[in-house]
């Protein structure tokens, strides 16, 4: 009898246990279920169909996708509020550089960039600059030898910076490799530096860097909107995600010009590979499969010249973004094979060349 009487009770009490959880998981799905509806259909009207509470669900559905996507963003402005600009440490020798300018009929701009090279704080010894006059039809030669840069003309079918660069660091790698330069910085024809621009870039190379770029401000922010708004994009781009990537010692991403690269890693590439609107992504991804930190010292100035008119700006960023998708799909492939791209022709059918045109399949 104190047998039965013993496993009523317990029956009694697991029956009881059981009903208390049944009621813990519906409470909690009235809680899920609230919460999703407050979420997808917060604010339909009771009254609303399902082609309404449709539409509400995939629009809730893409933002919280969108969130997901930017929230690095959103982190890196705050950090960016938040934080000050990064002091590096002095550098304990000064190392040699060659300063690469490509440039097709620059003739009215390139002097201004080599004078404003050589007439930096730091020994002119340690600096030469290379110009590749790349199918000129105008003085840009002329005027980069008499302003002291070393010129190297280029007349060729295959045009784009890519092109011209890749040239002239093959030549650079081969005729002057007793000059025993350290690293090789990259800048377009029109930029400016500012007078402590190579010393601060400097301590990133002293500190171990093989790559690393540095602050792009703007020559004509001021001219029209279209200039103000490129420019902002730029600044944007420094003061948020360079500036927090550099505070929280994560590797960032070069763009374009106003960066250095080693001459390790350039000999090791055997010159320049990347030959799509977005060889600068290309690289960095590269970088990064290669596990090459790439710095950033925003106390290092220098000025780029932005578009003028509405129309070149949106074909620019059109060709830019649809290239940067491209070069996303090759790089996955890529990263089954930790390798420096090999040279053309190895690349998607789809992916646009710095020349406009489309690169051959392998």
């Amino acid at each position: 009898m104190r047998t039965n009487r013993k496993r009523e009770i317990e029956g009694r009490k697991l029956s009881a246990i059981r009903r208390a959880c049944g009621i813990e998981k519906l409470m909690e799905m009235v809680l899920v279920s609230s919460i999703i509806n407050s979420l997808f259909f917060g604010g339909l009207p009771e009254e609303a169909g399902l082609y309404l509470k449709s539409l509400a669900a995939i629009n809730s559905v893409l933002c919280i996708i969108l969130f997901l996507m930017y929230f690095h963003q959103y982190f890196y402005a705050v950090v960016a509020v938040f934080t000050r600009a990064k002091k590096w440490p002095e550098a304990k020798a000064q190392h040699k550089y060659a300063y690469l300018i490509c440039a097709h009929d620059e003739d009215k701009v390139v002097g201004n960039l080599i004078d404003s090279i050589f007439a930096q704080n730091y020994p002119r010894e340690l600096m030469q600059v290379f110009v590749c006059a790349d199918n000129c039809t105008d003085e840009t030669a002329k005027i980069a030898r008499e302003r002291g840069a070393v010129v190297f003309e280029r007349f060729s079918n295959e045009r784009g910076k890519s092109y011209a660069l890749d040239y002239m660091i093959k030549r650079i790698l081969t005729e002057y490799a007793g000059e025993n330069f350290e690293a090789a910085f990259v800048f377009d024809a029109d930029n400016l530096v500012s007078a402590n621009y190579t010393e601060e870039m400097n301590k990133l190379y002293d500190a171990g860097y093989k790559a690393a770029t540095s602050f792009r401000a703007s020559k004509n922010v001021g001219q029209n909107w279209v200039t103000a708004g490129s420019s902002y994009m730029f600044y944007r781009e420094c003061a948020l995600v360079h500036h927090s990537r550099s505070k929280l010692g994560i590797g960032t991403y070069i763009s374009g010009t106003g960066y250095f690269i080693a001459m390790e890693v350039l000999e090791k590439m055997g010159g320049w590979n990347y030959h799509t609107m977005t060889e600068d992504i290309e690289f960095s991804v590269d970088c990064a499969l290669k596990k090459v930190k790439i710095g950033y010292n925003e106390n290092a100035v220098f000025y780029d010249e932005q578009p003028q008119k509405l129309k070149v700006r949106c074909r620019s960023s059109v060709f830019y973004g649809r290239s940067c998708i491209f070069c996303s799909q090759r790089s996955l492939r890529a990263g089954r094979k930790l390798r420096w791209p090999c040279r053309r022709g190895t690349y998607s059918r789809c992916c646009l060349r710095s020349d406009g045109r489309f690169c051959p399949c392998i």
